[in-house]
């Protein structure tokens, strides 16, 4: 698992950062405006943000094992590796 990218309590309070190597990304998540399914949401967001490159790695790693290898007239398993296909192509933005 990557340690590159973390998230951490903000420099103010009701903020969070994503931290990465090069650079930062300050979140918003609690404000007058802001709702508690808001601040929810938003907390969740960060922390997939975060965890985007080594969810990236899993799926294609799951693709190349067990994508070659589909046991036929399996329609649940075909379904599932679109999605990971679709996941895949999403990240990369092919």
């Amino acid at each position: 698992m990557s340690e590159e990218w973390k998230v951490v309590p903000g420099y103010y309070p009701g903020f969070l950062e994503i931290v990465g190597a090069s650079f930062k990304v300050s979140i918003v998540t609690t404000a007058s405006d802001l709702s508690f399914e808001d601040f929810v949401n938003r907390t969740n967001d960060a922390h997939i943000m975060a965890a985007s490159k080594d969810m990236l790695i899993a799926l294609e790693s799951a693709r190349s094992l067990w994508g070659d290898y589909l046991p036929p007239g399996n329609s649940n398993a075909m379904k599932a590796m679109r999605l990971v296909d679709a996941a895949i192509a999403k990240a990369k933005q092919l």
